[in-house]
């Protein structure tokens, strides 16, 4: 049954409504009226344009450590995958307005509606690809921080990026139920 804004939450063919509502009702509610959190200052910060982007990551603050590396359920897994790959493909972007977290997620489940989830899927695995070779090229600063630190600190911080982009195909794979290869839509060189 649709909510009170005549809303259907639903994506890879799931009605995950419930779940939705009691995440924004919970979660996001109460990050809302946090001192000092992302989506308080995506109301009352002074400069306008950094407001869709403090709205977009809070939102996304409320989810993600649900589904940090193997954690979370395909409910969890979904409702990350539709605001990250709706901003990965479209980014905070100048001159967006932001109109709160449950707009946002609307616009996102909007989007991959529109799109497609095998699409929404392969922008999150591209993201993941994407990531991985700029991880790669070497970058003077990082570089010189991590020559002052120890081996152990560097691969430590290596897993846990690593974790990040399990997540993401977790949630790509929950969006299309496929595997999909974060490589195969990158640019070959």
């Amino acid at each position: 049954m649709p909510d009170a804004q005549g809303e259907r939450w639903i994506v890879a063919g799931e009605d995950i409504h419930e779940f939705v509502e009691g995440w924004l009702a919970t979660k996001v509610a109460a990050e809302e009226h946090k001192p000092n959190s992302l989506l308080l200052l995506a109301v009352e910060d002074p400069f306008e344009n950094d407001r869709y982007f403090y709205g977009m990551t809070g939102t996304m603050q409320c989810i993600a450590p649900d589904t940090w590396g193997g954690a979370g359920t395909r409910s969890d897994l979904l409702l990350f995958a539709v605001p990250a790959a709706y901003q990965e493909a479209l980014g905070p972007g100048p001159g967006k307005t932001w109109t709160g977290p449950r707009r946002h997620v609307r616009d996102a489940f909007d989007y991959v509606n529109e799109v497609g989830e095998g699409a929404a899927a392969h922008t999150l695995r591209r993201s993941v690809g994407e990531r991985a070779r700029r991880r790669g090229e070497p970058i003077e600063p990082l570089e010189a921080y991590w020559a002052k630190r120890s081996p152990g600190a560097r691969a430590e911080h290596e897993r846990k990026m690593a974790e990040g982009d399990t997540r993401v195909l977790r949630a790509a794979k929950a969006l299309d139920g496929t595997d999909g290869d974060p490589w195969d839509s990158m640019p070959t060189v």
